[in-house]
């Protein structure tokens, strides 16, 4: 009796070893979100568009809806949380570990349409850009210097890569840009751009 219990008892764990299993390996569980997804994911919503480059496209100037919006959302969701906080400035520097996104985001920004209702992904108006008209005069990174909580971690992080930056020659896309639109004295670099915004924190 004793050996027909303890063989019932086997398979009973052995029935849930192969549930785990099936409820483990199912598409149900998500994967955690990286730091890097919560950054871009974060300032998506607070109306940066044309973060990524679809189909191996050359990635043009970063979008936004309002920067005042951007930056009261930044405020709004990072101001209490520092776990949160934490978090998404890891985010911010993983993705700005390339260059080509670095550049990116110390570039002026251009207002974009809001997304209209009905508005097709990829479309004139819709989540994929198409523009609202000009420069609104700052860039992302300047936008994310305006909040105040993030403001002294950015500032620090910006200062520990300026001169890893400029010794290793880390200025060619911003030179590259700079020969693009007729920039001179190296105000286009990102060694440049980096100085700049900071000038103004």
């Amino acid at each position: 009796m004793a050996d027909w219990r303890s063989g019932l008892h086997d398979i009973s764990n052995l029935n849930a070893a192969h549930g785990r299993g099936r409820s483990g390996g199912g598409k149900s569980q998500q994967a955690p979100q990286s730091d890097a997804e919560l950054f871009i994911g974060m300032i998506e919503a607070g109306g940066v568009r044309c973060w990524g480059v679809e189909h191996g496209g050359v990635a043009g100037m970063l979008e936004v809806v309002d920067p005042r919006q951007l930056r009261r959302h930044l405020e709004g969701r990072l101001q209490s949380d520092a776990a949160l906080r934490r978090r998404w400035l890891e985010g911010l520097q993983t993705v700005c570990e390339d260059l080509d996104t670095l550049h990116r985001a110390l570039l002026p920004m251009a207002l974009a349409a809001p997304p209209s209702v009905g508005s097709v992904p990829g479309s004139a108006g819709g989540m994929g850009g198409g523009g609202g008209g000009g420069s609104c005069g700052d860039s992302l990174i300047r936008c994310i210097l305006s909040v105040a909580c993030l403001q002294t971690p950015v500032a620090s992080w910006l200062l520990q890569r300026l001169p890893v930056l400029v010794l290793e020659g880390g200025d060619e896309g911003g030179q590259q840009a700079q020969g693009r639109e007729g920039e001179e004295g190296g105000a286009g670099s990102v060694p440049g751009l980096i100085l700049s915004q900071l000038r103004w924190t």
